[in-house]
């Protein structure tokens, strides 16, 4: 068994949209799990802080003892033979594929995809990073991970000397995409690769779709589109950091029945978003990302140059 595509990232750049559109199209076989994570071996989820695991829900093992193939969002496989099990049900499909955001982050993704299908296709759709950080704090607000205001909070992260996935937050290293990407462009030969933009999915996503669909070869499907996992925040934040922090919220979702969790979470959440980005803040990421774009638009082949003084 091989996987035909991989979407790949970048985190808080439209991965879900894109995935859930797919998982419902009549010709994919999309993982269950939306993001398993699986080739990036280089992510290891034994160091992974209390406050990330908190958002993991139950254990793999629970998941395939119980509520497979019930859809969910991430996990992070490290058996061949689970991996396996998540494209089981895939007869009569035309291809098959999942969306893994660490897959551009990790160091050892690209690599390992490419020798598990070196004809494999290759989804990453990039955002402003200003906005992909803003956006990035804004569900680490909500799920309790961090509780002060946006520059504190990268400019802490930033110090820590421990860092990784599940680790750290990665607020500025995420957002750094060109070496990442140069991952993939190395060893995939570039008709095997399709680079999008956050901004065209928001403003014109039916195209996008036409497009994505033209890639992989399947049939356009028409049909409103929405954005999938929008930000939030929470009702109550300096509960819900003591609660994640406390370990708690984990230990109440193993508890409850997925469709009331679900229900809680509706309660729990609020879908205000959070502000636009101060002056303070715009001018200290520009400076962090300023000659990264210019790298990305080259290795890309995407326009975006406009991200540098937006």
């Amino acid at each position: 068994m091989v996987v035909d595509f991989f979407i790949v990232g970048a985190a808080k750049c439209g991965t879900t949209t894109l995935a859930d559109y797919l998982a419902a199209h009549p010709g994919v076989c999309f993982s269950p799990i939306k993001e398993p994570n699986y080739f990036a071996s280089d992510i290891q989820p034994e160091k992974f802080s209390q406050a990330f695991r908190q958002n993991l829900g139950k254990s793999v093992e629970e998941y395939f003892s119980h509520d497979f193939p019930a859809p969910r969002q991430i996990a992070f496989l490290q058996k061949e033979s689970d991996y396996q099990r998540l494209f089981s049900l895939c007869e009569g499909k035309k291809i098959k594929g999942e969306a893994s955001t660490s897959y551009l982050y990790s160091e050892s993704a690209a690599e390992e995809i490419y020798r598990h299908n070196p004809k494999a296709k290759i989804v990453y759709i990039l955002r402003n990073p200003l906005e992909r950080l803003r956006s990035h704090y804004g569900m680490a607000l909500k799920y309790g991970f961090v509780k002060g205001s946006l520059l504190e909070e990268v400019k802490k992260d930033m110090a820590r000397k421990e860092k990784g996935w599940g680790v750290s937050e990665l607020f500025v290293e995420l957002g750094l995409y060109a070496e990442q990407i140069e991952r993939y462009h190395r060893l995939f030969p570039k008709e095997q690769i399709l680079a999008l933009r956050f901004e065209d999915l928001k403003t014109n996503p039916q195209q996008v779709y036409r497009q994505l669909c033209d890639f992989l070869e399947i049939d356009f499907q028409k049909g409103k589109r929405e954005a999938s996992n929008p930000s939030g925040r929470s009702r109550l934040p300096a509960l819900n950091y003591l609660l994640t922090q406390w370990g708690i919220k984990r230990t109440v979702a193993r508890l409850l029945p997925d469709f009331v969790s679900r229900r809680m979470k509706k309660l729990y959440y609020t879908n205000v978003n959070l502000p636009p980005l101060t002056a303070e803040e715009r001018s200290f990421l520009s400076e962090l990302y300023r000659e990264n774009i210019t790298l990305t638009s080259t290795n890309s082949g995407l326009d975006l140059n406009h991200w540098i003084n937006a």
